[in-house]
C-alpha cells in the first residue's frame, strides 16, 4: 500500500508572495543558455549580416536584423517547450489570442497614454506641435507601413524581455524579482542610444515595470506588446517626435519641435518625451493605478508552468 501523500500548506508571509518561484536545476540552465544566446548570437549575428550584405545598412539591415532575432528567439522558446514538454503558450506569448481584444487594447491605452503626454508637454510649452498643411492619401500607407514596423520591433522586445527569460527565471526566483531583473536588463539595453538620458532611461526601466504588470494582470504578452507598438508608432509617425534618443524619423503626421526656452528635464529634449521628468511620472502614475486597480491580481501569470501535471492518485491509493 502507498504511502499516503501529505499536502503542505504554502506560505501566505509577504516575502513568500514575492519569491515565490520552485528552484530547478534545468531552469538555471535554460536562463543561462537563454543569455548566451542573446548576449553573444545577436552580436555575432549583426557582425555576421554587415560583413555579408555590406551593401545592406542603415534601415534595412536594422529590420532584417530584428526579424531573424525574433524569429531566432521564437525557435529557441519552441525547442526549449518540447525539451521541457510545456506549451508554447507558458512563456506568454499564447498564438490563439493574438491580436485580438488584449492587443487592441493595450495598443488604446499606449496611445492614449502618449498623446496625454505630449499634450500636456504642449501646454505646458516644453512641445510645439504643428499640424500638416494637408493630409496626403500616401499618409495612410506611411502610417501602416510604420505600424506593421513597429509591431514587429514591439514583438521582438516583448518576447526577449518579457517572454522565455522572465517566465523560467520567475519558476525558480518568483515573478517579481524576475520581473525587476529583466527590466533592469530592457534599460541597459538602451542606454547606448544616441541622446539618451538619466530621466529617459528611467522611462524605459519603468516601461519594463508596466510591461510586467500587463502581463501578470492579463497572463500573456499581447496587451503590452499592443502598448509598446502603438506608443513607438505615436512617436515616430503620429507626432513625429524622437524616440529614446533616436531622431524623429521622416513622414510623419504632426511636426513636434522642442521649445528652446524650455528645460530639458521638462520637453525631453533630444530624447523625445520619454527624456521629460511628466513621462517618468505619467508612467509611475500608470503602474500604481494598475496596482490599485487590481490589488486582488494573481501572485504569477497563467503560465501552464503553475498547473501541476502529475496524475491524480486513485482513490484509496
Amino acid at each position: 500500500m502507498a504511502a499516503p501523500s501529505i499536502t503542505v500548506a504554502p506560505s501566505t508571509g509577504p516575502w513568500r508572495r514575492v519569491f515565490s518561484g520552485t528552484p530547478t536545476i534545468h531552469g538555471w540552465i535554460g536562463v543561462l543558455v537563454y543569455g548566451v544566446l542573446v548576449i553573444v548570437g545577436f552580436t555575432a549575428q549583426s557582425k555576421l549580416l554587415k560583413a555579408w550584405l555590406p551593401a545592406l545598412d542603415g534601415i534595412p539591415l536594422y529590420v532584417l536584423v530584428r526579424v531573424l532575432q525574433l524569429a531566432e528567439l521564437l525557435l529557441f522558446a519552441w525547442i526549449a517547450s518540447r525539451l521541457e514538454r510545456r506549451s508554447f503558450a507558458a512563456y506568454g506569448l499564447p498564438w490563439r489570442p493574438a491580436f485580438r481584444i488584449r492587443f487592441w487594447q493595450g495598443a488604446a491605452f499606449g496611445i492614449a497614454s502618449l498623446t496625454a503626454l505630449v499634450l500636456a508637454l504642449s501646454a505646458l510649452g516644453g512641445l510645439q506641435l504643428t499640424l500638416p498643411p494637408h493630409a496626403d492619401p500616401e499618409a495612410l500607407l506611411i502610417g501602416t507601413g510604420y505600424l506593421l514596423f513597429f509591431i514587429i520591433l514591439a514583438l521582438r522586445e516583448e518576447f526577449l524581455f518579457r517572454g522565455y527569460g522572465l517566465s523560467t527565471l520567475a519558476g525558480n526566483i518568483g515573478f517579481w524579482p524576475a520581473a525587476v531583473i529583466w527590466s533592469g536588463w530592457f534599460m541597459v539595453s538602451h542606454a547606448n542610444n544616441s541622446a539618451e538620458t538619466t530621466l529617459g532611461l528611467a522611462s524605459v526601466g519603468l516601461f519594463g515595470v508596466l510591461a510586467c504588470l500587463l502581463l501578470r494582470l492579463t497572463g500573456n504578452l499581447w496587451m503590452p506588446i499592443g502598448f509598446h507598438a502603438a506608443w513607438n508608432w505615436g512617436q515616430t509617425f503620429l507626432f513625429g517626435v524622437s524616440d529614446s534618443g533616436h531622431a524623429a524619423a521622416p513622414g510623419h503626421f504632426f511636426t513636434a519641435s522642442v521649445s528652446k526656452s524650455a528645460p530639458g528635464w521638462l520637453s525631453g529634449g533630444a530624447t523625445g518625451p520619454e527624456g521629460s521628468a511628466l513621462c517618468v511620472a505619467l508612467i509611475a502614475t500608470l503602474i500604481l493605478g494598475l496596482a490599485l486597480y487590481r490589488p486582488q491580481a494573481p501572485e504569477s501569470p497563467r503560465y501552464p508552468r503553475e498547473e501541476s501535471t502529475e496524475p491524480t492518485p486513485p482513490p484509496g491509493a
